[in-house]
């Protein structure tokens, strides 16, 4: 949510910023137009998704991340430990931010009515005659005149010469609906009336209504009575933001200049599209923004989600596949779209879905299948690079639709989702399925937590939290391979890598009875004492 407020915020600034430019020119329908729709674009661009964010690269179908570690504290920490505490502060922010939002609204709302506490009292009169086909309602002792809905109201001290022009005025803009504009300013400005910017819609966009109001005016009269009356009336008028009033001193210079103003600049008007196409852009780069912000936790727990709707959903992959569907059919039901291009976290699920079908028996077996699925995978750009990338990672595997093996190379790495029995120590035997994977995440948290100098960050000068992401393999023999570690200091990348080489020999993985090599991520939080 404050996401989408603050690039509400950055497109208004810009498309405001452009209106500078315009505000000169005196084709005020355009400019009108102008206003309203680049407000309305500023609220629905935040919500347009450009790209389908999603945080799994293709290499990572394939390594498992460990529950995070934390070092420094003097306690484990672990995944449901992490999500209790981040989801507690993020309630708390939450609370605070809606809690402010409503106290500012109610003030708003006080503040709003305080100063409109005579306006109201004028709306509640009754009319009692008609200017044309709009109702008219005289206001006594008041040289007051604004018009408001389908009412124009006008102060029994206004003289009958100057009445005339000021009526037509005011209706004016009736006819050309400018209430409807500015009641929708109004109600936009109590939902954020914590941005200054809205004012400014409001103030420009009062500011053409005079101006286009003044123009139709001065068709049935001559424009020197018309600024006559501008310069002479001194009948009082109200700061009312959701009314149209005649008089407003702040304006009168500039009403007068744009009525003997007819010439304007077409290039000006050209920049629209420019503009509008750094919103797209900026937008764009807020969702890839997104992307790289996702943490390690959330990006397990995407693809455990899509993990299960391959595997545990009724039907799952492996009955769907049976039916022979096309590419489309296949990854549509999986909210896939078929296209040229992918954002790299869709390649992450686009390429586990064909990986696995083309591993597949149905496929294999079925020369008729297997030629219109490539046919169809070569049509589209986006498919055939993904499946040349898998086919290179995939090289000599061959799962069927049971994911068994029937022809495993031992050194190549299949998905972390097919792995029957995880690599394990010998003080988790006897366990399966998601109580091994935990006995084995709280086996390797626990003894690099042990293991680990927790004073090697204050003895480097380091301060406050750090990062520590390490990668490893466990292989067919069940020990520690292709170990690679990223930390902001070369001294903490050794001492991850000195720790997790001393873990002990493993019982490696399995499918089908056959040893396979894992991947395994780890994310350590070091915490460093001060």
């Amino acid at each position: 949510m404050i996401n989408y407020l603050v690039e509400i915020f950055i497109y208004q600034a810009i498309f405001i910023s452009l209106y500078q430019l315009l505000k000169t020119e005196p084709l005020f329908k355009v400019n009108r137009f102008y206003l309203l729709i680049s407000l309305a674009i500023s609220l629905i661009l935040p919500l347009i998704n450009f790209s389908y964010l999603y945080s799994i690269e293709v290499n990572n179908e394939y390594v498992q991340w460990l529950q995070p570690i934390q070092i420094g504290t003097g306690q484990l920490s672990n995944a449901t430990n992490d999500i209790t505490s981040s989801s507690s502060l993020t309630g708390f922010q939450w609370n605070f931010y809606l809690l402010f939002y409503i106290l500012g609204l109610i003030t708003y709302c006080i503040w709003f009515s305080f100063k409109n506490r005579n306006l109201f009292h004028h709306l509640r009169r009754s009319s009692q005659s008609f200017y044309r086909d709009k109702k008219l309602v005289i206001l006594p002792n008041t040289s007051t005149a604004f018009s408001f809905w389908n009412r124009i109201y006008i102060g029994e001290n206004i003289t009958e010469p100057q009445r005339e022009i000021i009526l037509e005025h005011e209706y004016q803009h009736l006819k050309q609906k400018h209430s409807w504009d500015l009641l929708a300013l109004e109600v936009l400005q109590f939902a954020l009336w914590f941005n200054p910017l809205i004012v400014l819609y409001k103030k420009h966009l009062r500011q053409i209504h005079e101006f286009e109001a003044d123009r139709f005016a001065t068709q049935n009269t001559t424009k020197s009575s018309y600024v006559n009356t501008l310069l002479n009336q001194n009948f009082g008028s109200q700061n009312i933001s959701f009314v149209n009033s005649f008089y407003q001193s702040s304006n009168l210079k500039k009403r007068i200049n744009m009525l003997h103003k007819s010439k304007f600049n077409r290039l000006k008007y050209l920049l629209i599209f420019p503009i509008l196409s750094l919103a797209i852009l900026i937008s764009c780069t807020q969702n890839s923004g997104v992307e790289q912000e996702m943490t390690l936790e959330e990006q397990q727990a995407d693809r455990k989600a899509f993990h299960d709707k391959l595997f545990k959903s009724e039907p799952d992959f492996f009955d769907k596949v049976e039916k022979k569907p096309d590419v489309k059919t296949l990854l549509d039901s999986y909210d896939i779209e078929v296209k040229e291009e992918y954002s790299e976290h869709e390649k992450g699920k686009v390429g586990l879905v064909l990986g696995l079908l083309k591993l597949s028996n149905v496929y294999k077996n079925d020369q008729d299948y297997q030629d219109r699925i490539d046919k169809e995978i070569n049509q589209t750009k986006g498919l055939q690079s993904i499946v040349a990338i898998l086919e290179e990672k995939m090289k000599g595997n061959s799962i069927t639709q049971q994911t068994e093996v029937q022809e495993l190379d031992p050194n190549s790495d299949i998905p972390f989702a097919l792995i029957d029995l995880v690599p394990h120590p010998t003080s988790c035997n006897g366990k399966t399925g998601e109580a091994l994977k935990q006995c084995v995440s709280e086996f390797i948290s626990t003894h690099v937590n042990q293991n680990f100098d927790a004073g090697l960050g204050k003895d480097l000068g380091l301060t406050g939290k750090t990062r520590i992401v390490a990668q490893f393999k466990i292989d067919t023999t069940g020990n520690i391979v292709e170990l690679k570690v990223r930390a902001p200091h070369p001294e903490l990348e050794k001492e991850a890598q000195r720790v997790i080489k001393t873990l002990p020999q493993m019982i490696p993985g399995q499918v089908d009875g056959e040893k396979v090599n894992v991947l395994y991520g780890l994310p350590i939080n070091f915490v460093i004492q001060e």
